[in-house]
Formats: structure tokens, C-alpha cells, sequence
């Protein structure tokens, strides 16, 4: 069985790939990993969808294996070193957890620089990935990229719409390019830690 080597990541969020399917196999598994639970909005209203099309569309020739919440191990920001290393053949993951891997689309990250909408967001991130970050992906496939929200930033009790709305707020970051703009606005920064 051959395999398809692909990786993902998101907040941006994007699908990447590796290599080709080659041959006439009867059923190719494409091993799908993620860091989300298995009833994560993500996977049951896009990921389940789409590998259902993708069964469809290959007459049942290609079919995926879901491995939500890291069942394949490792964390968020090793997901894309899972498809280098042939753990998964599909990888859904966000740039943000991986400081320094994909420099360029770390700009992507800088406040107010994306579209608040989820659609103007995605949009954008795949003009700045054509243009400007295709080397960041050089070892992958990339098949989507995406902004997965409506807001800006998601807060638990006031929205953050200006920079001085950031005065006093308790804030959460997998990265320290946000650390260090929030401690600029009087925001007080905390790193984001991911347990296995």
C-alpha cells in the first residue's frame, strides 16, 4: 500500500502534502492526525466531510483513518514532523506552535494584520502563501490554509477591537511575537502549554 504524505496547519490553519499516490491499489489509507477532539467542530463538520468526498470521488480507492487528539502521539508542534517522518500521511495543525519552522507566514500572526472574517482571512492567508511563503512549505504539499474565526481575538468576557482594549486582559499565546505586541498594549501575556 502506498501512502500520501500531506500535513496541515491553521490560525492559521493548512493542509500540506508530501509526495504523489503512485500505482493501482485496491484501497489506499490515508492516515489523518490532529490535535482537536474527536467532536471538535473541525473534524465533524470538515475533516469527516471531507474524507467522505474523498472516498466518494476515488470509488472508495482512497479512504481515511481519523486519528484525532495526538492518538499518534507527539504534540501540536511536532504534527508536521509526523508526515516527514511517515507516522501520518495528512496532518491538520497551526502555524503558531511552531516558532521559527515557517518564518515567513509568521507575519500572518502579527495583530490586526488578517480580515476579521473567517472567509476574508483564509483568502488572504493563501494570497500571502503564494506570494510570499512558499519556501516555508518547500518539503510539503500544501492542500488548504485557512483562518478558522470571525474575530480578531477570542476573549472570555470583552472584545478586543483596539489596542487599548487590551489594558489589563488576561491573555493566552502558543507564540512569543504575541506575547511580546500584547505586553506593548498592558495586556498580561501568558505562554499557552499543550499537555500530552
Amino acid at each position: 500500500m502506498t501512502s500520501k504524505r500531506l500535513v496541515a496547519r491553521a490560525a492559521a490553519t493548512l493542509l500540506l502534502g508530501l509526495g504523489a499516490l503512485t500505482g493501482a491499489h485496491a484501497q489506499t489509507v490515508l492516515k489523518v492526525s490532529h490535535f482537536l477532539p474527536p467532536g471538535s467542530n473541525f473534524q465533524k463538520n470538515f475533516l469527516e466531510p471531507w474524507c467522505e468526498k474523498i472516498a466518494k470521488d476515488s470509488a472508495d480507492k482512497l479512504k481515511c483513518q481519523i486519528y484525532p487528539a495526538l492518538q499518534l502521539g507527539g504534540t501540536p508542534a511536532q504534527l508536521a514532523d509526523q508526515v516527514k517522518n511517515g507516522v501520518s500521511d495528512i496532518v491538520w495543525t497551526s502555524p503558531s506552535y511552531s516558532t521559527g519552522r515557517f518564518p515567513r507566514t509568521e507575519a500572518l500572526e502579527l495583530p490586526f494584520t488578517m480580515p476579521p472574517d473567517g472567509m476574508g482571512g483564509s483568502r488572504a492567508m493563501w494570497e500571502f502563501y503564494e506570494k510570499h511563503a512558499r519556501d516555508d512549505y518547500k518539503d510539503f504539499k500544501v492542500l488548504t490554509i485557512w483562518s478558522a474565526s470571525n474575530v480578531v481575538l477570542s476573549t472570555a468576557s470583552k472584545p478586543i477591537l483596539t489596542a487599548a482594549d487590551f489594558k489589563g486582559v488576561k491573555l493566552r499565546s502558543p507564540r512569543a511575537l504575541p506575547r511580546c505586541s500584547s505586553r506593548r498594549w498592558a495586556a498580561r501575556p501568558s505562554t499557552c502549554r499543550w499537555r500530552r
